[in-house]
């Protein structure tokens, strides 16, 4: 199970880092925020379509007030913001940033976000059915149960508000967590939710029409190091296994394991190591 503090005391440190690290973060906020425009334009959600197909031309015919949930530096609510004309004026939208790390809001606030709440997912701070629409963007990975922080999502949205977010899948780091467990012999895990698990939870939570869609990224790393370094500058080590890093010896063993089974080359054709990010896209509605 997720450790709350863990995870807010890693975000609060990676809040200086994050922007200059967290190149898929900002690829799949980009994805996310066009399947966001559709379903808050009123248009359907097709994910097949890619997210130029999805936005469309449609534009949002009313005030809109929306959540974005576990925001980090606000990257998703500029996103969204960006995708209606006249996006950050009022009274066309509010969109309100929240993250269970402070440091990560004050960046956001530096220039993405003029509106920021300091709160975990699994208690938001707002009353019942006050947003449009909850965004979220590779924060729900982070939950200890999924089926409380989808009724709470839930709870703050209006009948018939949209429940849109990304996660990883159990796929994500496996050739990580294989090289980690070949070094030492023993189990490695790394839980994530299923598709199937998160649209049970969706369901069990009130949500209907829910669409999901699996989208597999993959990044060429030097090695497992430059890894390990990305992941801490987005203070995602709490998902990696923080303890396993405090031993050289194993780190050194899994590297050498690592760039034997899962060896790739960038762009440029220089030898490195490949990472697999299960990006899961989700949309639901409010019943």
């Amino acid at each position: 199970m997720p450790d709350k503090n863990l995870i807010k005391r890693a975000f609060s440190r990676a809040a200086s880092t994050y922007d200059e690290s967290a190149e898929l973060q900002r690829d799949v906020c980009r994805e996310l925020a066009a399947i966001a425009c559709a379903a808050l334009a009123g248009g359907s959600v097709c994910f097949a379509g890619g997210p130029a197909a999805a936005c469309g031309s449609h534009q949002p015919h009313k005030e809109l007030k929306i959540l974005d949930a576990g925001a980090g530096t606000g990257q998703l609510a500029a996103c969204v913001s960006g995708m209606f004309p006249g996006a950050g004026a009022e009274p066309l939208q509010s969109v309100i940033a929240c993250d269970i790390a402070l440091s990560m809001l004050v960046k956001a606030k530096e220039g993405r976000v003029s509106r920021a709440v300091c709160a975990d997912f699994g208690g938001l701070p707002f009353a019942d059915g006050l947003f449009d629409a909850v965004v979220s963007s590779l924060a729900y990975q982070w939950a200890d149960n999924l089926g409380r922080v989808f009724k709470e999502a839930g709870r703050v949205l209006r009948p018939g508000g949209h429940f849109i977010f990304s996660t990883l899948g159990p796929k994500t780091l496996h050739e990580m967590r294989e090289s980690f467990k070949a070094a030492k012999n023993g189990n490695s895990s790394m839980p994530f939710a299923t598709i199937d698990g998160i649209k049970t939870a969706l369901e069990a939570a009130c949500f209907e029409a829910v669409v999901i869609e699996e989208r597999p990224r993959l990044k060429v790393y030097n090695d497992m190091v430059h890894l390990l370094k990305t992941l801490k500058s987005v203070g995602a080590l709490g998902r990696a296994g923080r303890r396993g890093l405090a031993n050289p010896s194993l780190i050194k063993e899994a590297g050498r394991i690592y760039k034997e089974r899962f060896p790739a080359s960038d762009e440029a054709g220089n030898a490195g190591v490949v990472a697999t990010y299960d990006v899961i896209f989700a949309s639901a509605r409010r019943i």
